[in-house]
């Protein structure tokens, strides 16, 4: 969605004034705002989902905004970004967030730009245990983001806080253990292995393999897994840790996209994998002690 910049405002009585485009994503494009009633800056998400009460094919509010703003009006953490407002602006819906400075993809940029080669150690814990605090919180109420990566954990100017956003992918867990859901989801940068299998029945484990990409890619300032398809980083994923076989992974052989011509690689003792799991953040089944760093 185009928006016009400056005058006249948005919203009821022209409350939001639009200042400067920060960017855009799959569903829609955010913009920095004044907010003439509470005097303050905010950040507002267009969709680009549209919806028409004249139309008699119309399906009303399309089912990724109604599934953000209900969630997002719902959840109360420091580490969750906060949602002030929700309008329809000429059928458009829009949210209206709290302002951070910049995401993690482009602090670690910055990082990456001033010639360092890693996140400071402190940093990096401080930051992760925030990130993991507001998962737990989610997760606790049987949310699953489904879509965490850098770009969605935005950060203040002293990069100090941050605090988990965009949830356009968010979902509900059915019942304890999870249950049958799409396996069109998360960058494959931070896609489980399992998810590219097609499998359908997953739970909160998506997210921890997710996270523990992105504490690596905190820790070495470049992605884990930086590859141009799925399948791509499926086999980049085997060559670090190994082919799954049913002796590892029972039941792996009957996913959807697993096939008996993979190649075969056995599980090297590196660093790397060492690393991941001495974290406990790439398994399975994500314990207590997993939040817990």
């Amino acid at each position: 969605m185009t928006a016009t910049l400056g005058e006249p405002g948005e919203g009821i009585g022209g409350r939001y004034l639009l200042i400067r485009h920060l960017n855009s994503g799959g569903y829609g494009s955010v913009y920095e705002a004044q907010d003439r009633q509470n005097n303050i800056r905010v950040a507002i998400k267009k969709s680009d989902l549209f919806s028409d009460q004249n139309d008699p094919n119309d399906q009303g509010v399309p089912v990724v905004v109604f599934r953000e703003g209900c969630v997002l009006c719902k959840l109360t953490h420091p580490n969750v970004v906060k949602v002030h407002d929700v309008y329809i602006e000429q059928g458009h819906h829009n949210f209206v967030f709290e302002l951070c400075a910049c995401n993690l993809r482009e602090y670690m940029g910055q990082l990456d730009a001033q010639g360092q080669r890693w996140m400071d150690e402190d940093k990096m814990q401080k930051l992760t245990r925030q990130i993991l605090s507001g998962v737990k919180y989610c997760h606790d109420r049987r949310l699953i983001h489904r879509d965490l990566k850098p770009d969605n954990i935005l950060m203040n100017a002293e990069h100090t806080i941050a605090k988990l956003a965009d949830f356009g992918m968010i979902r509900m867990m059915r019942c304890k253990g999870g249950g049958r859901y799409t396996d069109r989801l998360v960058t494959h940068w931070y896609r489980p292995p399992e998810i590219m299998l097609g499998d359908i029945r997953y739970d909160t484990a998506v997210d921890m393999w997710s996270m523990g990409c992105i504490m690596v890619e905190m820790m070495m300032l470049c992605p884990a897994f930086a590859c141009n398809t799925e399948i791509e980083c499926l086999m980049v994923i085997f060559q670090r840790f190994g082919t799954p076989d049913e002796e590892d992974w029972p039941g792996i052989t009957t996913l959807p996209n697993y096939l008996m011509e993979f190649p075969k690689w056995s599980k090297p003792q590196n660093l790397f994998a060492a690393f991941m799991v001495k974290m406990s953040l790439l398994q399975k089944s994500p314990t207590k002690e997993t939040y817990n760093l």
